[in-house]
């Protein structure tokens, strides 16, 4: 499992190089992926990479995979609520 883990911060990584050169203006400015910025769009992966990280650290302890924590069946009230709650966030 922690090659996994391995894998997911190394693309985490390849991701945040590749927009290194990108002016933080640029990615502030709205449409980039639909209506969501880039900083958006960051945001959104970060959130569930974190929400994802933990249940899969849970289920390696031995703990339930769902225990009611997660999003389940809502996941877009969580996408809308999680990017709402960073709207105002800088870069």
């Amino acid at each position: 499992m922690s090659d996994a883990f391995e894998r997911i911060d190394a693309s985490w990584q390849t991701l945040l190089a590749a927009l290194h050169g990108v002016p933080d203006a640029a990615c502030e400015q709205p449409n980039a992926v639909g209506a969501w910025s880039i900083k958006d769009v960051l945001g959104h992966v970060a959130f569930w990479k974190g929400a994802i990280a933990q249940r899969a650290e849970r289920a390696v302890a031995g703990g339930a995979l769902d225990d009611g924590s997660g999003p389940g069946e809502r996941w877009h009230v969580t996408n809308e609520r999680e990017a709402a709650r960073r709207a105002t966030w800088t870069l």
